[in-house]
């Protein structure tokens, strides 16, 4: 599974957050490759 780094609130490297999360799925004419 992917994981995103993301954040909550502002503020310096402590509020960022390593998650899992879901593959994004390419829309209709798109495509999605890695």
């Amino acid at each position: 599974m992917p994981k995103a780094v993301r954040y909550d609130e502002f503020g310096g490297i402590d509020v960022l957050q390593l998650e899992e999360v879901e593959r994004p799925v390419p829309g209709t004419g798109r495509s999605s490759y890695g």
